[in-house]
């Protein structure tokens, strides 16, 4: 009639489901040095590009002489996030996954250090501290806060198409007060995909990427600052 309890089975299922959510919890920790390693890496490699073009004329030079050269390197981008995004196996195979995130990262360098080779040195340093400081507070809010963006992959979609509306009609119509907007809605999307692209990195939310995704992780990561930059770049090179 009654329910004999083994008190010792439901203790060791504890213990297992303790160590499962241990070894769980280190794995994704692990997941996540690796992604901002490689995000590091990326970055350091972008700023090195920047810092030629801002302080060593033949190359400041070279990249104007040869401007075409900056039009190559989107395309070989393009092609390389097509290759990452729409065969996922390329960014889960060692090495093939490395080297197309490097042969990127150079050309998103290139493209972005020519970029800031027509602005002046202190609107760049300005730039990039501001990217910092916009990095650094949304990422340590996004870690921290109870809010799950990542239930907002589709709405930061549908703002990104209108963001590209918007830059395409200011392609046509120069109106002055139009670039501000956009440099500043480019602002506030890119900083909310900076949060949304961190809490998949970093778990605990309703959607997280997976462990062997850690090329895409970075990448994402590494989109979301480089826009911010430029988008306030723009914006601050237009006030100079």
């Amino acid at each position: 009639m009654f329910k004999k309890y083994d008190y010792n089975s439901i203790e060791q299922d504890e213990e297992n489901n303790i160590i499962r959510d241990f070894s769980t919890a280190k794995l994704r920790l692990n997941f996540v040095y690796k992604v901002y390693g490689i995000l590091a890496t990326q970055l350091l490699i972008t700023t090195l590009f920047v810092v030629m073009s801002m302080f060593f004329f033949q190359f400041a030079q070279f990249q104007t002489d040869y401007w075409f050269l900056a039009i190559i390197a989107i395309i070989i981008s393009i092609i390389i996030i097509y290759a990452l995004i729409c065969y996922p196996q390329n960014s889960k195979t060692v090495p093939t996954n490395y080297i197309l995130l490097l042969s990127f990262t150079i050309c998103e360098s290139y493209i972005v250090s020519f970029i800031c080779s027509t602005y002046g040195q202190l609107t760049v340093l300005m730039s990039a501290a501001g990217t910092v400081l916009i990095t650094l507070t949304i990422t340590l809010y996004a870690m921290k806060t109870k809010t799950d963006f990542t239930v907002c992959g589709g709405l930061l979609w549908v703002s990104v198409m209108c963001l590209f509306i918007l830059s395409l009609f200011y392609f046509f119509f120069r109106v002055p007060i139009l670039n501000t907007i956009i440099c500043v809605f480019g602002l506030f999307i890119f900083g909310l995909y900076l949060a949304y692209d961190t809490q998949l990195v970093i778990g605990g939310k309703k959607y997280e990427l997976d462990l062997d995704n850690y090329i895409v992780g970075a990448l994402n990561l590494y989109l979301d600052i480089i826009n911010i930059f430029l988008y306030l770049l723009r914006l601050l090179g237009q006030k100079n």
